[in-house]
C-alpha cells in the first residue's frame, strides 16, 4: 500500500496507479525513498509526502503548452536565509493543446464552477507593458486591466462614444491606426478603470 499526502489527506494509491503517476511528471524523482522497489514488493506502507511546487511537465514541442495555474494555498516552509519559518506560494502546472497565438477569454480553461484554472495574464502568454496594468500578448494585441475590468486594443479596433478612454482631439468615432495607439489606449484604459 501506498500513500501521498498532500495537505491533510492521504490519497492511497496502488503500485500501477503510482507508476502513472510518475510518468506523468506529477511527482520529483528525487522525493522517492531508495528502497522504494523492495518496500513495494514487501509490501509495506510507504508516506511520500509530496512537494507543492509540482516540477513543470514535459510537453510535445509545437502540439502542448503549459501554463501555471492559479494556485491560492500558501504552504509554510524554513527559509534557509533567515532560519525562520516562512508561507512560499505553490506552483502548479495546467497542460494545454491551444497555441498561445489562438487563445483567447473565451477558449480559457475553467473548473466545473466555472472559475478560470489559470490568470488571464499568463493564459495570454503577456509581456509586461511597463509599470501600469497592461501588457502585449502573444496574439499581438494590448491589454490593460484593474480589479474590475479588462480592455483589449489591437490595431483596426473602432472606439466609440462611451468607451473609457479617448484619445483628446479626435472625433469619434475613430479606428486604432498603429501599435504605439493601442499600448496607449491600453494605459489610457488602466487609469481609467483603476
Amino acid at each position: 500500500m501506498i500513500f501521498l499526502r498532500r495537505d491533510p489527506k492521504i490519497i492511497d494509491v496502488g503500485k500501477a496507479k503510482f507508476d502513472a503517476l510518475l510518468k506523468n511528471s506529477l511527482i520529483a524523482q528525487d522525493l522517492i525513498p531508495e528502497d522504494f522497489a523492495e518496500m513495494v514488493e514487501e509490501e509495506h506502507e510507504v508516506t511520500i509526502f509530496l512537494e507543492r511546487n509540482i516540477p513543470k511537465p514535459s510537453v510535445i514541442e509545437g502540439k502542448e503548452w503549459v501554463v501555471a495555474k492559479r494556485v491560492k494555498n500558501k504552504f509554510k516552509k524554513r527559509n534557509p536565509k533567515t532560519n525562520r519559518m516562512k508561507k512560499f506560494k505553490s506552483v502548479q502546472w495546467h497542460k494545454t493543446t491551444v497555441a498561445p497565438l489562438d487563445r483567447t477569454f473565451k477558449n480559457m480553461p475553467k473548473y466545473a464552477d466555472g472559475k478560470s484554472i489559470c490568470r488571464f495574464q499568463d493564459w495570454l502568454a503577456f509581456q509586461k507593458g511597463g509599470t501600469h496594468s497592461t501588457g502585449h500578448a502573444a496574439n499581438g494585441n494590448w491589454y490593460g486591466w484593474s480589479h474590475r475590468a479588462v480592455g483589449e486594443f489591437k490595431v483596426g479596433k473602432e472606439v466609440k462614444k462611451g468607451d473609457c478612454f479617448t484619445k483628446k482631439g479626435k472625433t469619434l468615432p475613430y479606428t486604432i491606426k498603429t501599435e504605439a495607439e493601442a499600448k496607449e489606449h491600453a494605459i489610457g484604459f488602466a487609469r481609467s478603470v483603476s
